[in-house]
Parts: structure tokens; sequence; C-alpha cells
């Protein structure tokens, strides 16, 4: 490309999206949008892709050599023509029409096994195409469906499935049954997110890593009214389907507050003899925990929403209802985690499993981790640190790739 400039634009439904104003550098034009998309995510994480590319013959400028943003056309609804599969039964068709809405496409250009993500879908859009389709799905299930045709089939499924929804995710596309994989990592999200926090993570993994994340119950965006549960009651569910469900040896890994769910569950694991060949605790150390009372009144909302963000979080856009609810979750995982730390300052039985601690050099939240990751050795008879140089807080999306070596050790 000759030239280009990325600006943020609110689409028809109301949301901000991020759309690229490309000048082709050849006459043969710009690439199809989906492998755009699929050369920026090697090098971008998932929110900073855009979702739409408008080809120019120069991009506009003021008087004084500034963007005329004013000068810049809308995207042009998509109509990539005919379908090459069209949706049959009522819920591929109720999929597909959930979907154009969302993307602001047309129908009849939607295939059964078009990908959402190439066609422009990101982690936000995900969330709303979740609550359009409705019928108690859940997001994790657009990243690990991310096709009509496979997401129908899916709601097909949940309606016949009966008991207790399964907490563990597959992230990366299922292997044959005879064809286990080499290694697998098990993810414990951080405060306040969600399994779908790591599918970066999971695309930059080698082909024979499979990766698994934990959505813990009233984690996810779509089912708001879903309640929270004490962690010591969801660990041993999470223990045990990873008892059950993973193969071969794998890494347990968990960021921010959620490393403290991590060693929980490894604690589990280790008493059934599951244990994981390492843990990877991702950008924290223990420290001086405070009481419930002075987490639940040491910040307003406000506060706490202007401190997460300062340090990467809420990347998107949130409407009210979506803030006050990620704000309540990452409350309760911030309180479990300190009622964890306390409770464990005195008789907790040491890990024989060893902990890699991973830090951002840049993170805020972990200054004094030359020395402050020793903190770890009271959980742990093996300690050890690497750090991500120039890394923030939220690495584990924004620097996958370094993460992805870290976590299988190649």
């Amino acid at each position: 490309m000759a030239d280009a400039r990325v600006v943020v634009r609110v689409d028809t439904a109301g949301d901000k999206a991020l759309t690229a104003y490309v000048v082709p550098a050849g006459p043969e034009g710009l690439p199809e949008p989906a492998a755009l998309r699929a050369q920026l995510r090697a090098v971008l994480p998932d929110y900073m892709v855009p979702a739409a590319f408008v080809p120019l013959d120069s991009i506009p400028l003021t008087g004084n050599g500034k963007l005329d943003r004013a000068a810049l056309p809308a995207p042009a609804r998509t109509a990539a023509g005919p379908a090459s599969v069209r949706p049959t039964g009522a819920l591929e068709l109720h999929v597909v029409r959930a979907w154009a809405q969302v993307l602001d496409t047309d129908p009849d250009g939607v295939g059964v096994d078009d990908d959402f993500f190439d066609a422009g879908g990101d982690s936000f859009k995900a969330v709303t195409l979740a609550r359009a389709i409705g019928q108690g799905l859940p997001v994790v299930e657009v990243f690990k469906n991310p096709t009509p045709r496979q997401l129908a089939a899916r709601l097909a499924s949940l309606e016949a499935a009966q008991g207790t929804p399964a907490l563990l995710h597959r992230l990366t596309p299922g292997r044959d049954a005879d064809s286990g994989p080499g290694h697998t990592v098990v993810c414990i999200p951080y405060g306040g997110g969600n399994a779908t926090a790591y599918q970066p993570l999971a695309g930059r993994l080698p082909a024979h890593v499979d990766l698994w994340a934990a959505e813990l119950p009233g984690h996810d965006p779509v089912r708001p009214d879903e309640p929270l549960e004490p962690w010591a009651e969801t660990a041993e569910r999470v223990a045990k389907e990873i008892a059950e469900t993973v193969r071969g040896t794998y890494t347990l890994y968990g960021h921010c507050a959620g490393t403290f769910f991590a060693v929980l569950v490894a604690r589990l694991l280790e008493d059934r003899g599951a244990a994981p060949s390492r843990i990877v605790l991702g950008a924290a150390f223990p420290q001086d925990a405070p009481s419930d009372d002075q987490l639940t009144q040491a910040a307003g909302d406000d506060d706490l929403f202007a401190g997460l963000s300062a340090i990467g979080g809420f990347s998107g856009a949130l409407d009210d209802r979506d803030r006050r609810r990620v704000l309540a979750v990452v409350r309760h995982d911030m309180l479990e985690g300190s009622r964890f730390h306390r409770e464990a300052t005195d008789g907790f039985e040491r890990l024989r499993t060893p902990v890699r601690v991973v830090i951002g050099g840049a993170d805020p939240l972990t200054d004094g981790y030359a020395t402050g990751y020793r903190a770890w050795e009271h959980y742990a008879h093996t300690v050890t640190l690497d750090v991500i140089e120039d890394a923030g807080h939220y690495f584990v999306k924004d620097r996958a790739e370094e993460v992805a070596r870290l976590v299988v050790d190649e």
C-alpha cells in the first residue's frame, strides 16, 4: 500500500469500529479484507485490527496538511454477491440474519461457511452477535464456532443438552480422536475476564499445542444474570474437568487475579494425582492482601474503571449495563483472590509443580518484580522469573506470540 490512515467511526449499530482508508500501491488494488485481517492479526492485538477497509485514490488532507475526516467516505455496505452456500433450516437462517445485522451486511451475501472474524467481526462484535442470536448462547461459542453452520449446530446441541454446562472450552481447532496434542495449555482468565481473553494466545501456539480456557460462572457478558460463585466451589469443578478432559502433559496458566485461582486449582490437581507439568503465573505477585471491607470501600466504580483503563483494560466500547457488570465481576475476583491469599498465609502446603512467573517490564502493577516475584515461594518450592520487556499488564493479548513461547517452553 502507498498510504493509509485508520480512524474510529460509529457504525450503523451504534458501535465504535476501526476503519482503514488505504491507497493501494499498484493497479491490482487491495487484497481481500479477510487476507488483510489475517496479516494484521499476526502483528496486532484483535482490538486494533480494522473492521473495514476503504480504498482511496489519495488520502484527503486539509489546507494545513492534517487528515480531513469530513472528506472520508463511510464504508460501503458489504454486498459480496450471492453466498456460495445458503442457509437451510430455521436455526441457520436465524444465525445468518443476526450476523448480517451485526456486521451491517447483506444477508444474501452471507454463506453458512463464512468466518465471522474474517468478515470483520471482533471480540466486541462477538458479544453483540451472541446477544442477537440469543437462546442462551455463550459468547465463547462464537469464537469456537465462527461460521453460521457451526453456530446453528451448536445452538441445536445446547438445546438438547441437559445438566451443568462445562467450564472448559477448547479455543484451538479440534483434532481427530486418535491424534492427541503434543502439549496442552489450560488458562484461567484475569479478574473480570472470560475464556475469550485467550483467543489471541490460542492463535499463536504451535499446531501441536491445544489451548483450553475456563469460563467461570457469571463472567460471560452475554449472561449478566448468571450468579457469581465462590472460588472454592468453582475451583473444584475446574480441577475435575481438567483431570477428566486434558490428555498428556499440560501447562496451567493464570493471569492477574486469576493467578490465585490457578494456584488453588493446581493444589487440587496435585491432590488428585493429575498435576500440570508447569504453572505459569502472569502479571502478578502476592502482596499483603487488604480485607474484604477495605477492598469494597477502597474505590467506587468510576475509580476502579479509571484504574483498569489506565493499564489497558476496557479497550472497546462498553454501555452502562456492561460496564457495571464487568466492574462487579472484577471486584468479585479481587475479593476472592484476597480471601484466598489471607487464608493461605499459614499452613499452605507448597506446590511441587514448578512455577514460572511472567511479568511485563512496563506493567505499573508489578513494579519491583526483580525481588517481588519471590513472594510466590510461599506457594511453590520452585519459582523462576521471566520478563517481557516493555510489555504492559495485558501482555497475554498484546504480546501473545512471546507468551506462547514461554508457556510451551519453545
